[in-house]
């Protein structure tokens, strides 16, 4: 996917000390809304080791990437019971496209 990056990473550690980040990047879609519209999707990506260290010294505010990897969801259950579905984006590969 390309997008826009629209928060810095924070890098931060494991319990056992391997490096993650996490990092929000707007995408347009494709097709317009009815008022003729493009509207964005943020989408939420989880960075490990070296990639997050890279990505937390090099990533700037509106700067465009792309990002190969794959999805992950997690299930939560809440305090009434109900299960809660959450989706990420693991990153396999960044591509700083422009700043």
């Amino acid at each position: 996917m390309i997008g826009k990056v629209i928060s810095l990473p924070e890098l931060r550690e494991t319990a056992n000390g391997t490096k993650v980040a996490s990092l929000e990047v707007e995408v347009e879609r494709n097709y317009a809304n009815s008022e003729g519209v493009y509207e964005n999707d943020i989408f939420l990506v989880t960075l490990w080791k070296g990639l997050a260290e890279n990505c937390t010294n090099l990533c700037e505010v509106n700067s465009m990437v792309g990002i190969r990897g794959r999805m992950a969801s997690k299930t939560h259950d809440t305090k009434e019971g109900n299960k809660f579905y959450n989706c990420e984006i693991i990153a396999e590969k960044i591509s700083f496209i422009a700043k």
